[in-house]
């Protein structure tokens, strides 16, 4: 099992999407105004060791106590524990559906800005009208929580994504988009 840890955009300044609840997320941050040996910042300290570079932990109880810790002390943000499964596996703990995300790695998403591409003003014109075909196709189908709620429409726009990539490389992530797959992402209780 694929747990998370997550609470508001991770890149705020380049106006993310405000309703996105997928893997492009921000994580908990250290307890700085409570000593080494409170109780929370164990948590977070296990956090970093088990979860690393992408932020992927396995202990629900630990991963619960550490998102409620958060609340407690980071004011308006709000994290809450996910589940992610590859493709469209169900939730190996029962957890509420959100949707189908398009993700690196369980830690970047192809959806978290809300399906917006910047377009450079040099593109040609045929790539812009191709971006704007996808954009105008796609978006209105993102579900409440900015993400697909069914796994066909979500594949089909990681193929469309990765098809339109391949006339220019850096138009989306600037990278190989077959890096990316479809996960489900499943809301975990309190």
């Amino acid at each position: 099992m694929n747990l998370l840890i997550l609470g508001g955009s991770s890149n705020p300044q380049r106006h993310p999407s405000l309703i996105y609840r997928g893997t492009h997320r921000m994580g908990p941050g250290h307890f700085d105004s409570l000593p080494e040996d409170h109780e929370f910042n164990k948590l977070f300290h296990w956090y970093l060791e088990e979860g690393g570079e992408t932020g992927v932990v396995h202990d629900v109880s630990k991963a619960k106590k550490l998102a409620n810790a958060a609340n407690v002390n980071s004011g308006d943000e709000k994290f809450e524990v996910v589940e992610i499964t590859d493709g469209n596996k169900a939730s190996s703990i029962g957890g509420e559906f959100l949707g189908f995300d398009l993700s690196q790695g369980f830690c970047n998403s192809l959806l978290w800005e809300g399906l917006k591409v910047e377009r450079a003003q040099e593109d040609k014109p045929s790539i812009q009208t191709l971006c704007q075909l996808l954009e105008e196709f796609f978006r209105p189908r993102l579900n409440q929580y900015g993400l697909f709620s069914d796994f066909q429409t979500a594949s089909f726009c990681l193929k469309a994504k990765v098809a339109l990539q391949s006339f220019h490389d850096s138009l989306f992530e600037g990278r190989d988009l077959n890096v990316f797959k479809v996960v489900s992402v499943y809301r975990i209780s309190d």
